[in-house]
């Protein structure tokens, strides 16, 4: 029978600490800026960051009515859909219709450990190459070089950071020479 459990004063800070904080410029980078950027350069369709942000956060709000859990639209789950083959909405509706009655059904940790791991393991490879491929369209390959070496050697937040710092001094020296006093 499920319960509702309040946590302690001590559990709350302590999990925006450890969980809430670090969670942060990955959901800005990944749910908000790279996949509004993804539909960009996959469909040549302007989606703006912050309503994508909006539509995540009504999901997330009105899906727990209904017991489901945070999530987000993710760059990467784009880019499978997409080279899986999918360029419509109707892609997310019969996928929605297939996976009813699997969740209704058979939801269960069982359920997911019959599917060889190997299989995620390529969906994770196409998924790489396809936002691979696409990185490809950086403004600066400087900035989207080391913001990789960071995030993959170091952690994520630390290349977010650097990568903002570094975008905005390349943008600022940018507009510098634009507006000099030899520009006339």
């Amino acid at each position: 029978m499920p319960q509702i459990i309040i946590p302690s004063v001590q559990e709350f800070f302590q999990s925006t600490w450890l969980l809430v904080l670090p969670q942060i410029p990955l959901t800005v980078t990944n749910a908000i800026l790279a996949t509004s950027l993804l539909i960009n350069d996959l469909f040549k369709v302007k989606v703006e960051s912050d309503r994508l942000s909006k539509t995540i956060g009504f999901m997330n709000i009105s899906s727990v009515i209904f017991g489901g859990l945070p999530m987000c639209h993710g760059a990467g789950s784009l880019a499978a859909d997409y080279r899986f083959g999918a360029r419509t909405g109707g892609t997310n509706i019969i996928s929605g219709l297939l996976l009813l009655p699997v969740a209704l059904f058979f939801a269960s940790p069982q359920f997911v450990q019959i599917i060889p791991q190997g299989i995620y393991g390529a969906l994770l490879i196409f998924i790489a190459i396809e936002l691979g491929r696409n990185s490809l369209k950086t403004d600066s390959y400087i900035v989207t070089f080391i913001i990789a070496i960071l995030a993959l050697s170091i952690n994520i937040t630390l290349g977010f950071i650097v990568g903002l710092i570094l975008a905005y001094i390349l943008a600022k020296k940018k507009n510098l020479k634009l507006k000099g006093p030899n520009c006339i």
